[in-house]
């Protein structure tokens, strides 16, 4: 499936949406995906998630990728809801 280039990201922010859609949220990968973001974007794992928290919020990003960044809303409301999740 081809995305569409969206012109209020940057090249690093697509990446990390796609590393983010490719790796996901589970425990088990959060290693994988750290050194994944560490190798190909040259970001720590603070700095990753600092764009990625970032990206959450951003028009642009969930127009470049509506089911990621609808997943990471989703993820973000569970854990700042007292008594779910």
């Amino acid at each position: 499936m081809r995305r569409r280039r969206s012109t209020g990201l940057s090249n690093r922010d697509r990446s990390v949406i796609d590393l983010e859609r490719e790796w996901g949220q589970s425990p088990d990968v959060l290693h994988f995906k750290y050194e994944a973001a560490h190798r190909d974007l040259g970001l720590s794992p603070t700095g990753y998630a600092l764009v990625l928290n970032g990206l959450i919020a951003d028009p642009a990003a969930f127009e470049y990728d509506p089911v990621t960044i609808g997943r990471l809303r989703d993820v973000q409301r569970t854990r700042r809801t007292p008594g779910l999740g």
